[in-house]
């Protein structure tokens, strides 16, 4: 039984002990009772099952995608046509990665690496990038993370240095939800602190 199948017997279970105490002819009060009976039944063979399944879980751990550790430290160069970062992280293998590149950020997953999983944010990149001509490489210890420039401007840093001046130069929709609410939040206080 599922988590929702389970509450849903619950609701039921319940719904029928405020019935019972409403009824009052004998055979309707049989009846109700012969139906939680049976719900409770089914409910307790369910919970002893899920118990069963939780104890064996216990014993084989399961990966845990949910956790990652971000890395912090790499270094980085350029040309007119490419930004490349470089990552050094030992166990790391091509079929344990996973990127998404979009025009203003970038976001590598490298799973289960020594038990451990692993992420590489770039939430706002200094420039535009095309995500379709990014790649990644990994020549173990080695990863490399080559991003194609959009325009052949030279990148003061990698990430984006927000100018008071300028807020409203990141487009939102490049942006992650959480980074995008940041920026609005910023933006929305600087209009206000202008406007006092």
């Amino acid at each position: 039984m599922e988590m929702g199948e389970e509450h849903r017997v619950r609701m039921d279970m319940e719904e029928l002990r405020r019935l019972t105490s409403m009824a009052k002819r004998p055979r309707v009060l049989s009846l109700l009772s012969h139906s939680l009976r049976k719900l409770g039944a089914e409910l307790s063979r369910a919970t002893a099952a899920a118990g069963m399944r939780a104890a064996t879980r216990a014993a084989a751990p399961a990966l845990d995608y949910r956790n990652f550790i971000t890395l912090g430290s790499f270094s980085w160069d350029q040309d007119d046509k490419e930004i490349r970062i470089y990552l050094f992280l030992e166990g790391a293998e091509q079929p344990k990665v996973e990127t998404r590149f979009s025009t203003l950020s970038v976001d590598i997953k490298f799973y289960y690496m020594k038990g451990s999983n692993y992420e590489f944010i770039v939430p706002i990149l200094n420039k535009e990038i095309v995500p379709d001509k990014c790649n990644i490489v990994v020549t173990h210890p080695k990863v490399v993370i080559t991003l194609s420039k959009a325009s052949k401007q030279n990148w003061s840093d990698l990430h984006f240095k927000e100018d008071e001046k300028n807020q409203d130069a990141i487009p939102l929709a490049c942006c992650r939800p959480k980074d995008e609410r940041r920026i609005q939040v910023r933006r929305l206080r600087s209009h206000l602190q202008i406007g006092s």
